[in-house]
């Protein structure tokens, strides 16, 4: 499907689930997915709070099947909560990103895998001036885009900075609340220089998967 299409598409099915009560069951069904993969992954109950703000659990389903069954070598990702515990969890590689030092340091004592204090300082990125985390990306193949704070228009744009410099021929990036418009426009335009499909993934919140053949079973999550 067409980006442009996709992407209408996932704003579409998140106002009409939302009109129609959908979304709570559909987020129901991540749930208990999520519940059981994990158990059968590490023996143990997950003690996760995926509300309000957080992580929801169709997003920590993606991660947790990405993350054991695709041929990922290390993940980047850029604002830190539920996600990051799960990472952590499941012992990947990662590197995990955030701008607000108090919570970064709060995250660093949960989780073993290296959480950076990146502060926003402004950039042009695509001929915009965004805030932008203050760090240098090396090489990973996934990412998920899931900060800084959203905005209205070109939200969480200083993400294209990053997957320019961090992102092989090869990659799988998640884009999380990719229902919302500002969402959107980042998918576009990183969509614009990249050769990769999208796979949607609605829950009570949505993601968009942007991926290569290498890691071409993700659209059958």
């Amino acid at each position: 499907m067409a980006t442009n299409g996709l992407l209408a598409k996932a704003r579409f099915r998140h106002w009409r689930n939302k009109i129609d009560g959908s979304l709570d069951r559909r987020e129901a069904k991540y749930a208990t997915m999520f519940n059981e993969a994990f158990r059968s992954k590490t023996g143990e109950a997950p003690a996760f709070y995926p509300t309000a703000g957080a992580a929801n659990y169709s997003l920590l389903y993606t991660l947790m099947r990405c993350l054991t069954e695709l041929p990922v070598s290390k993940t980047l990702e850029l604002g830190m909560g539920q996600s990051t515990i799960l990472l952590d969890a499941l012992g990947v590689d990662a590197v995990s990103v955030d701008h607000e030092k108090p919570w970064v340091e709060r995250m660093a004592e949960r989780v073993k895998h290296p959480c950076v204090y990146a502060p926003l300082v402004e950039r042009q990125v695509h001929g915009y001036a965004v805030p932008c985390y203050d760090f240098v990306a090396s090489q990973f193949d996934m990412v998920l885009v899931d900060g800084p704070q959203g905005t209205p228009r070109r939200s969480r744009w200083c993400s294209l900075d990053v997957l320019d410099k961090c992102l092989g021929d090869e990659f799988i990036v998640i884009f999380d609340d990719a229902a919302r418009k500002g969402e959107q426009d980042t998918v576009r335009e990183f969509m614009t220089r990249r050769n990769a499909e999208l796979h949607l993934i609605q829950g009570s919140d949505a993601q968009i998967i942007a991926y290569t053949p290498k890691f071409a079973v993700v659209k059958y999550f």
